[in-house]
């Protein structure tokens, strides 16, 4: 049995627990105010006009085979009845075509009441071609089901990826070519065991740590253990409407400041916050769905840039 969640209960509870017709009805009425050319943009254009993100990745003590490589990042594919198959069978094939040395998927791989989209998104995930290259996945609250508490579509899930050569990490780590990957569960689903699963890393050693939720960033401070380096996230989708002079009209975090793209916490963790691909509803405004390509490198980055 895990242990208990070492944070107060609500800590790890939906920050403002909303459904999708209230997104819907919250989008309505913001794009209502906007120009019909806008409205028409964010329901129809913007929810699939991928946008492909670089960025460097400089790790300490990475090895030197790894020097150059690149890091895929997708996240909150939401498989399931709202987001259309066929686009997400293009997103994949987008990944492929860069022939990425690795891919890390954090989270939300479907939407669902029980398992009945497990294999679906499976067999999504299996067209990143996981015999040519490692695939890494974690599961986020959508993967529990609707209140994120039922761990049978999750256990459907993890038993299909690894059928495909998808590796599933649940408070775990993976070695790749000498680059530790340690893969939390799920905040929301009180499965999230931080500190044990750092305790499985060599610090000595090149690591990221792969999360759903950033909010789990803010636990407390003995869950990371002095963790030095790179944290990737998934779970806001950027807040999916963002308005000029306005922000953010809605994201499923506590702390706002993790919305999207990267956070440095000044404590020698670096966060990045992917704004997914799924969606909740079909809307999405100034903040397209992303898939974030790292370059990684042993290099000391250049002022200004942040180093993990």
């Amino acid at each position: 049995m895990p242990r208990p969640l070492s944070v107060p209960p609500n800590f790890a509870s939906p920050a403002v627990p909303v459904n999708r017709r209230q997104f819907l009805r919250r989008a309505g009425k913001v794009l209502a105010v906007g120009s019909l050319g806008a409205a028409a943009y964010a329901w129809r254009l913007e929810p699939q006009w991928i946008e492909v993100v670089e960025r460097p990745m400089p790790i300490a003590g990475l090895p030197g085979r790894l020097e150059g490589k690149t890091l895929v990042q997708l996240s909150d594919l939401h498989v399931g009845p709202v987001v259309d198959q066929r686009y997400l069978e293009r997103a994949m094939g987008i990944v492929e075509s860069m022939s990425p040395d690795v891919i890390v998927v954090t989270g939300d791989l479907m939407t669902c009441d029980g398992p009945e989209y497990a294999q679906r998104a499976a067999d999504t995930v299996s067209l990143l071609r996981p015999d040519r290259r490692p695939v890494i996945a974690i599961p986020g609250n959508h993967d529990y089901g609707h209140g994120s508490k039922n761990p049978v579509p999750a256990e459907a899930l993890g038993d299909a990826l690894q059928q495909h050569g998808v590796r599933w990490l649940l408070n775990q780590c993976e070695e790749v070519h000498g680059l530790q990957v340690a893969g939390t569960d799920d905040l929301w689903a009180r499965r999230i065991r931080v500190r044990e699963t750092l305790g499985l890393l060599d610090r000595n050693q090149a690591s990221i740590v792969l999360t759903h939720n950033p909010d789990g960033l803010d636990l407390p401070a003995a869950e990371w253990d002095g963790y030095r380096g790179w944290v990737l996230c998934g779970h806001t989708h950027g807040g999916q409407l963002r308005l000029p002079g306005y922000g953010v009209v809605f994201a499923p975090i506590k702390n706002k400041r993790y919305c999207t793209g990267l956070v440095d916490l000044g404590d020698g963790r670096v966060l990045y916050v992917n704004r997914g691909l799924g969606y909740k509803a079909r809307v999405r405004l100034g903040s397209r769905p992303e898939i974030t390509r790292f370059h990684l490198t042993g290099k000391t980055p250049p002022p200004g840039e942040p180093s993990a």
